[in-house]
């Protein structure tokens, strides 16, 4: 179900969806079932505010989710080598993210924009050694929540009239809680990413683009 209503310089989109997942899964050789079954309701809100010619914010707001796939879910052994196995893991429950974004444009052409995402049940890949039989196996689980702030800043500019620049700059903080074996660990980074973007107009209606991207700088601290 979506709404939409227009008033003067605000526009206002509204919408919930509603999910029921009903799963059933049996494996053979190892004599297991599991069933899941659940309902999920997703709404998401959209407020635009056109203040003038210039200036224009929006804030916008959903939920959603994130099913494991079927080899995540599958607990068929997959052996990689003799010491070495991947299975999948019948208890894996799906992850949900709520987002919330703020953001500011000038003249229809730079923005800048304010993000938040937080994930709960959030699905990794995790490595479980049994000492007994000096064997690792490669299994999905469920792990606390995410937390991730970012603020973003377009700008793109054309120095000459062949010539047009796009620099991205994105900074964030990340803030992850997780239990492993009975224990709760707590790690928190902090970033930030360049991605610049040229094109060149040539002759004859060609053009070249090309493209420099920066590994994210990460600053971190965990504890337990």
């Amino acid at each position: 179900m979506q709404l939409s209503r227009q008033f003067k310089k605000i526009s206002i989109q509204a919408g919930l969806r509603g999910e029921v997942t009903d799963a059933n899964g049996n494996s053979v050789t190892l004599q297991e079932s599991f069933n899941r079954n659940y309902f999920q309701l997703f709404p998401s809100l959209n407020i635009s505010n056109r203040i003038n010619d210039k200036h224009t914010v929006t804030f916008s707001s959903s939920r959603r989710i994130d099913r494991p796939r079927y080899d995540q879910l599958n607990p068929f052994l997959f052996f990689l080598d003799p010491y070495l196995y991947q299975q999948g893991n019948p208890n894996l429950k799906p992850q949900l993210t709520h987002s919330l974004e703020l953001s500011y444009l000038f003249k229809e052409t730079y923005a800048l924009s304010f993000n938040y995402s937080n994930t709960t049940d959030e699905i990794q890949e995790q490595f479980y050694q049994t000492d007994s039989t000096k064997t690792i196996v490669l299994l999905s689980d469920n792990f606390g929540r995410n937390t991730t702030y970012a603020l973003t800043a377009y700008a793109p500019l054309q120095p000459v009239k062949w010539w047009s620049v796009t620099p991205v700059f994105t900074g964030f903080y990340q803030d992850l809680q997780t239990e492993y074996l009975e224990t709760t660990y707590h790690n928190s980074q902090l970033g930030f990413q360049v991605n610049i973007q040229n094109s060149f107009t040539l002759p004859k209606g060609f053009a070249w683009n090309c493209q420099r991207n920066t590994n994210p700088k990460l600053f971190s601290v965990s504890h337990q």
